[in-house]
């Protein structure tokens, strides 16, 4: 009888210690998960929220985008999220339109509306200034926009309603988070 009871005893604490074995297994594969999230959210892509409607129609406010954070030499037509240049807590999305190279023109059409004409585009490419934006890159540029090796100009698509390269100038690539995964 006592080794009925000592059989017993020993299959009860082996099947504690397979359930204990079972949820430690359980454990480290969940963290193990978890850390592998968070060095892909940390090093290599990661989800972003669309905050206002700067870029609108092409994407809408609340909805969320994936960025990839490696690749960091965005091309002609890339939306990217970067640290808006007067304020580095401030993150932004915005559509590359210049890159190295670049050349913009800075001036007005017969109608006294300001803007910004890329010279070396396929086609001749305006976007509208408002005076604020005219005052601010003839004052900072002249009538001429270069970009720089090492920067970009951006601007939202929604043109009207934007706060972009018309407002602060090009940006420096280091400033680049990512670039949104297509």
């Amino acid at each position: 009888m006592e080794d009925l009871q000592i059989i017993q005893e020993e299959n009860k604490s082996k099947k504690f210690n397979k359930k204990q074995n079972t949820i430690f297994a359980v454990l480290v594969s969940i963290l193990i998960v978890l850390i592998i999230i968070l060095i892909t959210f940390t090093f290599i892509c990661a989800p972003v929220v669309i905050n206002g409607d700067s870029m609108s129609p092409s994407l809408e406010d609340g909805e969320i985008i994936m960025i990839s954070k490696i690749h960091k030499s965005p091309d002609l037509g890339d939306i990217i999220v970067y640290k808006k240049p007067d304020d580095n807590n401030t993150r932004v999305i915005k559509r590359v339109i210049g890159v190295a190279g670049d050349v913009f023109l800075i001036g007005e059409n017969l109608n006294h509306i300001y803007v910004m004409t890329k010279v070396n585009a396929p086609e001749e490419t305006e976007y509208a200034l408002s005076l604020s934006q005219y005052l601010f890159l003839k004052q900072t540029y002249g009538r001429t926009i270069q970009v720089q090796k090492g920067e970009v100009f951006t601007i939202g698509d929604n043109f009207n309603n934007s706060i972009d390269g018309r407002n602060y100038g090009a940006i420096p690539i280091s400033s680049i988070i990512g670039i949104m995964l297509k």
